[in-house]
């Protein structure tokens, strides 16, 4: 949810309370007429009494900011004075995905109330959308050291490392380099690589691959790489960003220095 969406349903619930204090402060006058024989009575429609009753409970009932009981406007000029710090932590939780129980933990409520409380805050926790980050890589490694392991032929565990390119589906590009260790029989095994991504506005993204190279023929060249990979952490346009999603590619070399590597990610944030 973005600054204006949370303005202007903010809004409507002002607009909607005040309409109700001023038509209630209408219905007591023209009751109290009644009472003297004037006969006069203010109809109200099922909508009104709704909202009358609803945003009533939410106000009176969720008692955030003042510790005594106050008047309508005297919560509303709170909510006023308190929004950007709202507006703060909502979209810090939104963007993680995250339901906003700060918001509860803040406030003292009546357990008899809790329903409708969080009738009112699951429509902020429906803009907390998913997003797609898609970008192409490509690295060259830089350097490689391994162990030779006995029990069956060119088996290597090992570690390497490598610096390259990236760039993303909507034009953004940057900087890679590349940290892995494996475990290798002929070229096919399990890897675990680490991608430090930094962007030319110095925005960094650190995402982590967990994976298996396939398919590579007998001298361990020509493989194909698979995995699931996570976001681990970054900063700038990603502070706060989180994902998973899949990784895809190849390297047309044996596993040396010098050889060039291509991979592709799909990767669903929040």
């Amino acid at each position: 949810m973005n600054k204006k969406q949370f303005f202007f349903i903010f809004t409507f619930l002002q607009s909607k309370c005040a309409s109700e204090s001023s038509h209630n402060g209408i219905a007591a006058v023209l009751k109290t007429a009644a009472r003297k024989g004037v006969g006069v009575r203010v109809p109200r429609s099922p909508q009104s009494r709704v909202w009358s009753r609803a945003v009533g409970i939410a106000l009176r009932k969720v008692e955030c900011g003042p510790e005594q009981s106050g008047s309508l406007s005297a919560k509303l000029q709170w909510l006023r004075i308190n929004t950007v710090n709202v507006l703060q932590k909502i979209n810090k939780t939104l963007d993680k995905g995250i339901f906003p129980l700060f918001f509860i933990s803040n406030c003292k409520m009546n357990l008899k109330y809790f329903p409708l409380f969080i009738f009112f805050l699951i429509p902020l926790s429906v803009f907390s959308q998913s997003k797609s980050l898609n970008f192409d890589l490509k690295y060259e490694v830089t350097s490689n050291d391994f162990l030779l392991v006995a029990d069956t032929a060119d088996h290597k565990m090992g570690k390497a490392e490598g610096i390259g390119s990236v760039i993303f589906n909507d034009g953004t590009q940057g900087t890679v380099k590349v940290y892995f260790i494996y475990d290798y029989v002929k070229g096919n095994g399990d890897f675990i690589e680490y991608y430090d991504i930094t962007l030319s506005d110095g925005s960094l993204l650190t995402i982590q691959a967990k994976g298996q190279s396939i398919g590579a023929s007998s001298d361990g060249t020509a493989p194909l790489f698979t995995g699931t990979v996570t976001i681990t952490g970054g900063n700038g346009k990603y502070e706060g960003v989180y994902g998973t999603g899949s990784v895809s590619g190849n390297r047309n070399e044996s596993l040396i220095s010098g050889a060039k590597v291509k991979l592709s990610f799909n990767i669903t944030t929040r």
